[in-house]
């Protein structure tokens, strides 16, 4: 009796389809971390982290098999908070507008607006709520300060080596300029790919 053989199956897609597709996701999970990993980038707990993608609809890059972890890319994340808090006032809003069915009076509007800037003002005193353009202006003075001394680098080294040639040493200063340059870069694209919107100082 002779065995049966399946038909062949023609593939779903080519094999440098399958690569170029690899490729693609390698490249975007560079940058997912853990929910531990992102709990320390945004200050906030894990369990926080959890109850967003449990019960809130926060975005997972890859929820990992059994024993690997729960992978997010932080900016999905923080697009998908700002989304969140920003539908969340204005359900508030549209909540408070009006009360037993009845639309609220102008003069009422006042006071609930009133009542909400009062709310971030507070907030903001007591640290818990800081302005977004704050923090960014304190990060970018960070990262000017950051750039400054690692493009002082290479000069330092030269004149740390005033003893050897001097065609030898401004070898060395270029190939320092180069790596330095390079480091910078790709430091401001990975910012600019969990930060968007914020534009880092450019080596």
């Amino acid at each position: 009796m002779s065995r049966r053989h399946r038909p062949f199956k023609r593939p779903s897609r080519t094999q440098e389809e399958a690569v170029e597709r690899a490729e693609a996701g390698a490249d975007r999970s560079q940058h997912w971390v853990s929910i531990s990993r992102l709990a320390e980038i945004i200050g906030r707990d894990r369990g926080t982290i959890a109850d967003w993608i449990g019960d809130k609809g926060c975005p997972v890059a890859d929820h990992g098999s059994s024993g690997e972890a729960t992978l997010l890319d932080p900016a999905e994340v923080f697009r998908w908070r700002e989304r969140f808090v920003r539908d969340e006032e204005a359900a508030k809003v549209a909540s408070g507008e009006t009360a037993g069915g009845a639309p609220m009076k102008p003069s009422d509007l006042v006071k609930l607006e009133d009542l909400k800037i009062k709310r971030l003002a507070v907030g903001q005193k007591a640290e818990v709520l800081v302005p977004r353009y704050v923090v960014e202006g304190a990060f970018e003075l960070a990262l000017g300060l950051i750039r400054q001394t690692i493009m002082a680098i290479p000069e330092r080294l030269v004149r740390d080596m005033a003893g050897y040639p001097e065609k030898q040493r401004l070898e060395w200063r270029e190939k320092a300029l180069k790596q330095c340059r390079t480091a910078l870069a790709e430091g401001a694209k990975a910012i600019q790919d969990t930060l968007p919107g914020f534009d880092p100082p450019q080596p």
